[in-house]
C-alpha cells in the first residue's frame, strides 16, 4: 500500500494521483452492477497511474513474497489456456488476468486512509444491489405467458406457455402492451434477442426475427398474459445472477469481517453496527440469487471467520445464524428454481456431476505418481 509520500510533489503527478483514485473509487462502485463499467474504471485508474508513474518517475510498487507465486500462476494459466482441449474458448478467457492489473495498481495508489473509504462505498454499492433486488422482485419481471396465438413471432424462440419475457432486444417489458410495442418498433426480419425466465432460469434466446406483416397486426406479439413473475433469481440492476451472487458474496465476507475486528478491538461501536448491517442485507441478497454453490461458500467462509474472530457468545451466535441462512437459501431455491433443485438433481446439477465425472476419468488415465 502506497503513501501521499512515495511519488515527488509535482502538479502532473497530483493529477494523475486523483485520476487513478477516481478509476478506483467508479471500480468499487460499479463493480457489483456491471462488468463494462468496472472494466472502464479500471483502465481510468490505470491512465491515472501511468501519469503519475511518468509524471514522477516512480511506479510506486515494491516487492513481496507474492510476486513470483503471481507470476508462476500467470504463466501455468496462459499455458494451460494454449494447450487445453478447447483452445479457442480458454484463450479468450485469459482476459480475466486483468484481475492482476488492478491488485497492483490497488498497492501502488491507494493509502490507508483512501482504502476505508473504497471498502465502505464497495459495502454500500453492494447493499444498494441487493436492496434493489428486493424491489425489482416485489415489483415482478415481465409478463409470464399465458398461450401464443398460432402467429406469434415468440414461437420461434420457443417460448411456451408459463414462461416469462422480461426483455425484448435489450428492452425490458412490464406487460403485454409493452411487447406488442417492441415487436412494432423491432427491425424488420433482422435477429433480435429475447430474455426469458424459464424453470427458474434466465435465459437469452436469439434469433427472433419479426416480418412486417406481424407488425401490422392488433397484437404483433401474439402473446396473452396479465401477470408479472415474482419468483426469479434477483441479480440487482443486471441480468447476471452468478456474477452478481459471486461478488456479494465477496462483499459480504468483508462486511462481516469489518464488523468482528471493531468487535473485537473498539466494542459494538457505529462502525460494528454499520458493518453488521450491512452484512445481513448482502446476505439477503445473495440468498434471493438462489446460488446453491456461492451460499454454501459464503456459509463456510463466514463461520470460519467467526471461529478465527469472535469470541463466547458471538461467536455461537453467529455460527447458528448460518443455520437460518441455509434454511431461507433453500425456500428462495425451492421456490424459484427448477424442480429437484434443492435434491441436486436438476439439469444443472447433473452437468456439473458429469464434468466432474468426466474430468476424474481423464486424472484415472494418467494418475499421478503418488496414487499408483
Amino acid at each position: 500500500m502506497s503513501s501521499s509520500t512515495d511519488y515527488p510533489q509535482t502538479s502532473i503527478a497530483l493529477l494523475g494521483q486523483r485520476v487513478a483514485e477516481l478509476g478506483l473509487l467508479l471500480y468499487v462502485i460499479f463493480a457489483p452492477h456491471s462488468i463494462a463499467a468496472a472494466e472502464i474504471s479500471v483502465a481510468i485508474a490505470f491512465v491515472g497511474w501511468l501519469v503519475r508513474a511518468l509524471a514522477g518517475g516512480t511506479t510506486g510498487l515494491r516487492r513481496s513474497g507474492i510476486d513470483l507465486v503471481i507470476l508462476l500462476f500467470l504463466l501455468w494459466t496462459a499455458v494451460s489456456s494454449f494447450l487445453s482441449a478447447e483452445p479457442g474458448i480458454s484463450i479468450l478467457k485469459l482476459q480475466s488476468c486483468w484481475v492482476v492489473l488492478l491488485f497492483y495498481l490497488t498497492r501502488a495508489i491507494v493509502t490507508k486512509r483512501s482504502a476505508l473509504v473504497l471498502v465502505w462505498v464497495l459495502i454500500l454499492s453492494g447493499v444498494a444491489g441487493a436492496i434493489y433486488s428486493v424491489y425489482d422482485l416485489v415489483r415482478g419481471r415481465g409478463v409470464v405467458v399465458e398461450s401464443l396465438q398460432r402467429s406469434s413471432p415468440f414461437r420461434q424462440v420457443a417460448v411456451g406457455p408459463g414462461d416469462t419475457i422480461w426483455r425484448v432486444d435489450g428492452r425490458r417489458v412490464y406487460s403485454t402492451t409493452d411487447i406488442d410495442d417492441a415487436v412494432r418498433t423491432a427491425p424488420v426480419q433482422r435477429p433480435i434477442s429475447v430474455s426469458i425466465i424459464s424453470q427458474g432460469e434466465h435465459v437469452e434466446r436469439p434469433g427472433l426475427m419479426v416480418t412486417a406483416a406481424q407488425q401490422s397486426q392488433q397484437l404483433p406479439s401474439g402473446i396473452i398474459g396479465s401477470t408479472r413473475n415474482h419468483h426469479f433469481r434477483a441479480s440487482g440492476w443486471t441480468r447476471h445472477y452468478e456474477t452478481f451472487a459471486e461478488l456479494l458474496q465477496i462483499i459480504a465476507q468483508l462486511s462481516l469481517g469489518l464488523a468482528l475486528a471493531n468487535l473485537k478491538n473498539h466494542g459494538a461501536n457505529k462502525y460494528f453496527k454499520v458493518a453488521i448491517v450491512a452484512a445481513l442485507f448482502l446476505v439477503l441478497g445473495i440468498a434471493l440469487t438462489a446460488m446453491r454453490t456461492v451460499l454454501v461458500a459464503f456459509v463456510l467462509g463466514a463461520c470460519l471467520i467467526a471461529w478465527r474472530s469472535a469470541r463466547g457468545i458471538v461467536k455461537v451466535a453467529l455460527t447458528f445464524a448460518m443455520f437460518f441462512v441455509l434454511a431461507f437459501g433453500a425456500i428462495v431455491v425451492w421456490e424459484t428454481r427448477a424442480k429437484n433443485a434443492l435434491v441436486f438433481a436438476d439439469p444443472s446439477a447433473s452437468l456439473r456431476g458429469q464434468v466432474a465425472r468426466v474430468g476424474l476419468s481423464r486424472i484415472m488415465l494418467h494418475p499421478p505418481g503418488w496414487m499408483q
